[in-house]
């Protein structure tokens, strides 16, 4: 089942309307803030616009319709797509920074709503960090590793996933009777990656 608000916020980013920023380049990309990088996408190392695009597009197809790597992969056709090294993991990065990006998006929008009415906040106080519980998990975002706030706390403005390139971590709601309110903290034990500093969804 698509995640609507993730597509929404995928959507929103590649666009003019509604508060996205479209697809820039990637000096105009690079030349923006954190938090205005959250309303734009580029994909630095492609070697054109129309490839720019069609990863772009791609994207939007993985996220309606639960595409994959390979999937994005063949979008961008047969060929030389990448500048540089590496191009195999160069698109991955893409293809999961970008895929994470809108469910983290999506799913701060929710956190968001569900803080701002009471009912929902009492239904579901708490919401906990969670990372992919393996070797590959960074020691910063292992730090961060089921920490559980409450869902109007200010943290999620500097924590909220993706909190760097191929960041695979979540957050999950969670009721009071699930939580022991003295794992409830209030500020971080870290921050998000260098580039990374900023809540995935901008403010509209």
């Amino acid at each position: 089942m698509p995640f609507l608000e993730a597509i929404e916020e995928f959507i929103r980013r590649g666009t003019i309307e509604g508060g996205g920023l479209g697809i820039l380049t990637p000096e105009e990309f690079y030349a923006l803030s954190d938090a205005y990088r959250t309303r734009a996408f580029t994909a630095s190392r492609l070697l054109t616009e129309e490839l720019v695009r069609r990863a772009y597009d791609a994207l939007v197809a993985a996220l309606e319709q639960g595409g994959t790597l390979r999937d994005f992969a063949r979008a961008l056709g047969a060929g030389e797509v990448v500048a540089g090294p590496g191009s195999t993991g160069y698109l991955e990065t893409v293809f999961r920074t970008n895929i994470q990006g809108a469910y983290g998006a999506g799913r701060y929008r929710q956190i968001k709503a569900i803080a701002s009415d009471p009912d929902l906040a009492a239904a579901r106080p708490y919401v906990e960090y969670r990372t992919a519980g393996d070797n590959r998990v960074r020691p910063a975002h292992v730090a961060l590793d089921r920490t559980v706030y409450r869902v109007d706390s200010a943290a999620w403005e500097r924590i909220a996933p993706p909190n760097g390139f191929n960041c695979r971590c979540s957050m999950v709601l969670r009721r009071a009777r699930d939580v022991d309110a003295r794992r409830v903290i209030d500020d971080p034990p870290e921050r998000a990656d260098d580039g990374f500093d900023a809540p995935p969804a901008p403010e509209l």
